[in-house]
This record gives structure tokens, sequence and C-alpha cells, in this order.
């Protein structure tokens, strides 16, 4: 075997071998907002975030404590998970969630993933930038508006390093932005970092309050599905005819949530 066969070799088994913290994976079922909104997807949700977001509705996949109790698979046990839940007939996409899924090494997952016929999306804060988000289909950033009590470094830096890869490797994925919107000071948020990004598909979503990552956030209150609708009205008015807004993409509550509730899995 050649010395560059065997580091090949070499390098397979290392990934063959490499685990990560995945909290739960499901599907299909469909995409509850942003740029795949309504669109058949599965999710593999990994544990591990870098941001603790005041009304963050994933604690399990962001509490140290909760992530620890997250089970430790490699790229071949996702995708074998992943295939036995995947209908044969048509392709599907795949979303790498958290958490912040960019804290992890999922470069060989990716290729796995391609090598089966899955699309790849993506969603993350744009905190932290790996080359292997070059390689997915769809990447939606999400960076955090105030209500969420997080400062939003690396954006600038994870922008610039998308692009320099995209003309390095002449491989373009599609880039989405979406913000979750609370309150008047998301808004104000939301509509500068639009003015900032114009070329890039924006999209508002509304927060659904469950509690919060601690089970405090706004008083603890657990919205049902009328206030959803009603805090997507809200958004909806607040944002016809205001300039900063003309050419969003797309304004969405979370459409799993009108549709199964609060129960994870969907």
């Amino acid at each position: 075997m050649s010395s560059t066969a065997r580091t090949k070799a070499t390098e397979q088994s290392a990934f063959s071998t490499k685990t990560f913290p995945v909290v739960e994976i499901f599907g299909p079922t469909i995409q509850g907002e942003g740029a795949l909104a309504g669109q058949l997807t599965m999710f593999v949700r990994f544990g591990g975030c870098d941001f603790s977001c005041s009304w963050c509705d994933s604690s399990h996949a962001v509490l140290p404590e909760e992530v620890r109790k997250a089970a430790k698979m490699t790229a071949q046990q996702i995708v074998f998970d992943l295939l036995a839940r995947a209908d044969p007939h048509y392709m599907l996409w795949v979303t790498l969630s958290g958490g912040n899924p960019a804290l992890h090494g999922l470069n060989f997952l990716v290729d796995q993933l391609h090598s089966f016929g899955f699309r790849v999306a993506v969603e993350t804060q744009g905190s932290m930038y790996k080359p292997w988000l070059n390689k997915v289909d769809l990447i939606t950033i999400s960076p955090k508006p105030p209500s969420s009590g997080m400062v939003n470094t690396g954006l600038e830096e994870f922008t610039k390093h998308l692009q320099e890869d995209v003309y390095a490797q002449g491989r373009k994925p599609r880039v989405s932005l979406k913000v979750p919107i609370w309150d008047e000071a998301d808004l104000d948020f939301a509509r500068a970092l639009h003015k900032r990004y114009p070329a890039i598909p924006f999209y508002l979503s509304v927060v659904t309050a469950m509690g919060g990552l601690h089970g405090d956030f706004d008083g603890g209150r657990i919205d049902d599905k009328l206030e959803v609708i009603a805090r997507y009205g809200w958004l909806v008015d607040r944002v016809i005819g205001d300039q900063g807004f003309t050419d969003l993409a797309g304004v969405f509550p979370q459409l799993h949530v009108l549709l199964w509730g609060h129960d994870r899995g969907h």
C-alpha cells in the first residue's frame, strides 16, 4: 500500500470511529420556518451550544447537564439511522441542527449524506465557521436578537470565511438569514441586519414562548397555538409598509408548533 493510500485509510478509520453528541434524530417531518418552511426533512439535533438564549426552545441540546445525556454516535450510525427512517422513493432533506452544529467536525458526515442522495441543510447562529459548511446545500444563519440576551460575535468573520471558501472552491451553497422576533427591539435589530446584508434572502420568524432555557423566560409562560397565531399576526402587521422590510423572503410562525404544539420529535 502506498503512503498516500495508508494516510487515506488512517483518515477514514479516524472518521469512522469519531463520535458526536446526538440529542435526537427524527422525521420525516416538515421544516417549520425559514427558507425550507413546509418542505419535508429529517432532523439531526446535535448537543452543545456556544450561546445560551433566554427563550431557547431546545434546552435539551444546550444545557451541559442535558447534553451529557446525548447518545454518542459515529457518522455512519447517524446515516444508517436516517436511512432506516427515509422513504426510498424520494430524496429528502436532512437538517443538521442544535445547539450549534458548527461546533462539530461534520465533514465526513456531510460527504456520507450526499453519497446516499440526501440534501443537507444546516441551522447555525453564525458564531463559528467550519470549512465543511461550504459543502452543504443550504445554510440558514440565524443571528440572535436582543431578546435572546446574546451578542452576535463572529458573524462578520463567519460570512467572510464563507465567501472566501466559495471563491476558493467554486461551489456556492444557498445561504439565508433568519431572525427570531419577540419585540420591537428585535425588529430594529433585524432591520439593521437586513440593510447590512441586502443580497442574502432574509426571513423573520416568531419566537414562541416555551419557558425558555431555564424555565423563566416571560415568567415561564408557554404559548398555546392561538397565542402563536396572535404574535404572528402582530409581526405581519408590523412589517407591512415598513420600508426596511419591503423585500423580505418570508415571515413565518413556527409551523411545527401550530401542528404539534410543544411535543418533541416533530
